[in-house]
């Protein structure tokens, strides 16, 4: 059985921190097939953690799984921030909250409802970035992406009546993101003040999406909408009717870490398929072929 690599570099972090800042040309996972072979598991040390990596979709798919438990899960105590989200269940109580949210996510009526709302986002989008060239030569493509995918989140889980809430949620998440990518280092009054600040921006956020939670749940009962559902909360509402449901503090969290979790992957997964793109002309001109 061949051994996982032994790795030891002390500049993995700053690596990971150039490529997630989009200032290296190579992604952090493909410095290791590149330096110490394709077994597709290695060890590392980030945010200052002992780490392994695993980069083939067989063995993530283990991981992730696991169906075997042999994986615990061992979040940094920042999870603390969100005790009761998916990230920090796990066992029976995990499948449940998977089982009652997977229909609302990514079943066929959930799908059929984000589709035609993402293309019209995007279309809108690129023509704002279109006109902003006309003024000035470069746009800083990252921000404007972060924008856009926030902004088209909050309209697929929240509807479009609350997009005015864009502005305080997008700097909220923002301070609960700068804790999560924090080192374990505990430097006097930065470290402690990051996770102050996370923690204020949770509680604030939990105010928030209850609001929402409640004002939508009310809407319902009352049968003032139409009883088509027009975005995630609603699915997640509905679900909520038969006799196994997700509680409104349940909703919430996932809503929560649906939003932390999405808002920055999906910006940096766009911006790289755009450079990627960029880079490749005729792989670009199939896939308008094909689209």
């Amino acid at each position: 059985m061949r051994r996982v690599a032994d790795i030891v570099c002390n500049d993995d972090q700053f690596m990971f921190d150039q490529s997630e800042k989009g200032k290296t040309d190579r992604s952090f996972q493909s410095k290791f097939p590149f330096s110490y072979g394709g077994m597709g598991m290695y060890k590392t040390h980030l945010f200052g953690r002992a780490s392994i990596l695993v980069t083939k979709p067989k063995t993530c798919r283990a991981v992730l799984s696991n169906g075997d438990e042999s994986f615990q899960i061992g979040y940094p105590a920042i999870s603390k921030l969100s005790p009761n989200s998916l990230k920090s269940i796990e066992g029976v109580e995990h499948k449940r909250v998977r089982k009652l949210m997977k229909s609302p996510v990514s079943g066929h009526e959930a799908l059929a409802l984000y589709i035609e709302l993402i293309e019209d986002n995007v279309i809108i989008s690129l023509d704002e970035w279109a006109s902003m060239s006309t003024n000035q030569p470069q746009i800083k493509l990252l921000s404007e992406i972060k924008r856009v995918i926030f902004k088209l989140m909050i309209n697929i889980f929240l509807r479009p009546n609350y997009v005015s809430l864009i502005g305080i949620m997008d700097k909220l998440f923002t301070d609960v993101n700068n804790a999560f990518l924090s080192t374990a280092i505990n430097i006097p009054g930065i470290h402690h003040n990051t996770l102050n600040k996370a923690d204020e921006a949770c509680q604030e956020l939990v105010k928030i999406l209850q609001g929402v939670v409640e004002e939508r749940r009310i809407e319902m009962e009352r049968k003032q909408s139409s009883g088509v559902a027009t975005c995630m909360l609603d699915l997640l509402l509905k679900s909520s009717e038969d006799d196994d449901k997700l509680e409104d503090g349940e909703i919430n969290e996932l809503l929560r870490t649906m939003l932390l979790a999405g808002h920055e992957t999906t910006a940096y997964t766009t911006m790289w398929a755009i450079s990627f793109l960029h880079d490749h002309p005729q792989i670009l001109q199939n896939a308008k072929i094909w689209g």
